[in-house]
């Protein structure tokens, strides 16, 4: 019987295909493959959810995570939490030495574990943290300029600074098991820290955050905290925080009176309210685009940008009256009506002010 000789097509961006479908990935500098372990690697831990938050396309990068993971570059595995299935992915000895070969210098950067602590190793606990340290990752450097490798302030305050708390807490030899932040965002001379909620609040000791933000300021003196960025996955677990938030019992977050409280959800609209409330020029040009609209005075900024602790006081039983308008964007409408219970009338923004 005669043999079928082999076809060997180049596909680009590093691809073969031999033999029918079967696909093997040939690694090149600057190939999605690469990156896509780089980032993997630097996280330590990465969910399959949040995959379509990378650079490219979403359909593109699914079939590579297939064929890394099928050619054993990457582990996918899959634990139960909250009721709810996770698929994490974990770089194997194989994509480590893939990365050393064509990209030394992210991995002398991996190797340091400036961003995350290594993998999991099938801990749950240990996985669904290093899941949160990636969503505030994936958010803080969609708007920042450089990535922080060590606690040194930005000489240019205009320049948009990520650190991860794991760095910094490592540095300064501090319990990386204190503050519920993953990361913090500095930028014009202050400070915000990240945190990821998903679709569930979240436990939270205030002495603990609170120790967290003074512990920045000291090691940055020339920065104030300028708020709490908690990051949801929809809109709809800002009344959850809210109603808890009233309760002067409650374990869970509460507010403070000297560092305000912003809830962003991991989207493009998401994204875009995250960098108004960071980067001051950024808030002025989203003021002036919603000026057509009425939104005259900074002040009345707080509510679109989703400060929680001005939203709650539409939220409390207690009469409140204002002059002042108030907004919020149409994605943000439903939950508002929620929180409203004051009944106070609230003007609509299209969001498409926001990726004009």
């Amino acid at each position: 019987m005669m043999e079928c000789a082999k076809r060997v097509l180049t596909l680009g961006a590093g691809r073969e295909l031999i033999e029918g479908d079967f696909v093997m990935i040939r690694m090149e500098s600057g190939s999605s493959a690469l990156y896509l372990l780089r980032m993997i690697g630097l996280l330590g831990e990465f969910p399959i959810s949040f995959l379509d938050q990378l650079e490219g396309y979403y359909d593109y990068n699914r079939r590579r995570i297939t064929e890394l993971v099928r050619e054993g570059y990457l582990r996918d595995w899959k634990f139960m939490y909250s009721r709810r299935a996770i698929h994490s992915l974990s770089l194997t000895r194989k994509g480590l030495d893939a990365v050393k070969e064509h990209d030394p210098k992210r991995y002398t950067l991996m190797k340091q574990h400036l961003f995350a602590p290594e993998n999991a190793k099938g801990d749950r606990n240990k996985a669904i943290r290093l899941h949160r340290n990636a969503a505030c990752f994936l958010m803080g450097v969609s708007v920042a300029d450089k990535l922080a490798v060590d606690c040194t302030p930005p000489a240019d305050p205009d320049e948009i600074f990520y650190y991860s708390t794991y760095m910094l807490n490592k540095r300064l030899d501090a319990d990386s098991k204190g503050s519920r932040a993953s990361g913090i965002v500095v930028c014009n001379k202050r400070f915000y820290a990240l945190y990821y909620l998903g679709r569930s609040n979240m436990r939270w000791n205030p002495e603990i955050e609170s120790s967290f933000t003074r512990r920045i300021t000291d090691i940055m003196p020339v920065n104030c905290c300028g708020g709490r960025i908690f990051i949801a996955d929809d809109w709809s677990l800002a009344e959850n925080i809210i109603s808890h938030a009233n309760n002067r019992y409650t374990s869970l977050i509460r507010f403070d009176d000297r560092v305000p409280g912003y809830l962003v959800t991991a989207d493009d609209y998401g994204k875009e309210l995250f960098r108004a409330i960071v980067d001051v020029d950024a808030e002025i040009s989203l003021r002036q685009k919603c000026e057509q609209y009425g939104l005259t005075d900074s002040g009345q900024m707080y509510y679109p940008l989703f400060a929680l602790d001005s939203w709650a006081q539409l939220y409390a039983k207690e009469p409140w009256f204002t002059t002042r308008a108030i907004f919020c964007f149409d994605f943000q409408k439903a939950v508002v009506d929620r929180i409203n219970r004051q009944n106070e009338p609230i003007h609509v923004l299209p969001g498409s002010l926001l990726i004009e």
